[in-house]
């Protein structure tokens, strides 16, 4: 079965959004009273969205195809507006596989509690949502396209997230010289960069290498660096450096944000949540897209990047290795 991936949608998406809409009449009469939508009125439907602070998402398969669609707007309580399939992907289990998806960015993002409304009546998805741990609170009038109509208002609770970014300091350092210490026996070259160019073992010069403020010596600009704190564990499973703009150089095929993890914590999605906290830091900075660059044979990356919305605008040749463009809309 294909893995699913969430990312930004916008113009170029408004066909793909009115194909997997127009494939639900029954939701739409339900909702809007109507039987299909227009281009135009999805295009004003995205602008609004974007005003009012939702995030649209269009879910794309493995090869590009896509298969629904969800509007949230991020809080500490996170309204989910919409979460939707097109027709031809239902009754396969893809529903509560995209929910789950979307709720571990919702917990990156460090939303505590979930609420969205479920329109009552024959077409309800209340039960889909009471499976996934959603429970009812109370009736209310939603109001959308024109149309009203009761809906039972239902939240879910979101466990913290045990992954945290920290900045490097004293009480961390035995946890520091653990991790560097895995990766060097390893054989393996430390990622990202900016932990390994001070000898860790001189504790003072690597606290004093992992920021660079303005002004910056020619060539290098403005950056941070966090590891990554599993806090259940008391344990750094990696790190990521975050630039703060783009040079020449960067813009090519550096990006704002380099990230490794320790060779004994891959495989169990560390890398994903962890550039999801390297986004909500370059959110902090005020960024409104963030470029990721990894090599293409390292399919791995490409993942990692893919599930944080990445979408591909490139490949280029750099001293001879394919590097992939991603771009990620925040």
């Amino acid at each position: 079965m294909q893995e699913l991936f969430f990312r930004s949608a916008g113009e170029r998406d408004i066909p793909a959004l009115a194909s997997i809409y127009n494939s639900n009449p029954a939701f739409l009469r339900a909702h809007l009273g109507v039987d299909r939508v227009t281009e135009d009125f999805l295009r004003s439907e995205l602008a609004e969205m974007g005003r009012t602070g939702f995030l649209s998402r269009l879910i794309v398969t493995e090869d590009g195809r896509p298969v629904g669609l969800s509007d949230y707007r991020p809080g500490d309580t996170c309204y989910l507006s919409l979460l939707m399939l097109d027709s031809n992907w239902q009754g396969r289990g893809l529903g509560r596989r995209c929910y789950t998806i979307l709720e571990r960015e919702l917990v990156t993002r460090g939303c505590r509690a979930v609420r969205l409304d479920a329109v009552k009546g024959k077409h309800s998805p209340a039960p889909f949502w009471e499976k996934l741990g959603f429970s009812g609170q109370e009736v209310v009038p939603l109001t959308w396209g024109g149309k009203t109509s009761p809906a039972l208002v239902m939240y879910k609770s979101l466990p913290a997230s045990s992954l945290q970014l920290i900045r490097m300091e004293e009480r961390y350092r035995p946890l520091a010289e653990e991790l560097m210490a895995e990766w060097t026996t390893a054989g393996e070259k430390i990622i990202p960069y900016a932990i390994r160019k001070t000898d860790y073992r001189d504790f003072s010069a690597l606290l004093d290498s992992l920021e660079m403020h303005e002004p910056c010596p020619e060539g290098l600009v403005p950056d941070s660096t966090y590891f990554c704190l599993d806090v259940e564990r008391n344990k750094l499973v990696g790190a990521v450096n975050i630039r703060h703009r783009l040079n020449e150089r960067l813009l090519l095929d550096g990006g704002h944000i380099g990230d490794g993890v320790r060779p004994s914590e891959r495989g169990k999605g560390i890398g994903t949540r962890m550039v999801g906290l390297a986004l909500k830091k370059c959110r902090d900075l005020g960024l409104d897209r963030v470029l990721m660059v990894c090599d293409k044979e390292n399919v791995a990356s490409a993942r990692t990047i893919l599930r944080n919305g990445g979408v591909l605008e490139n490949e280029v040749v750099v001293d001879g290795v394919v590097e992939q463009r991603y771009w990620i809309q925040l």
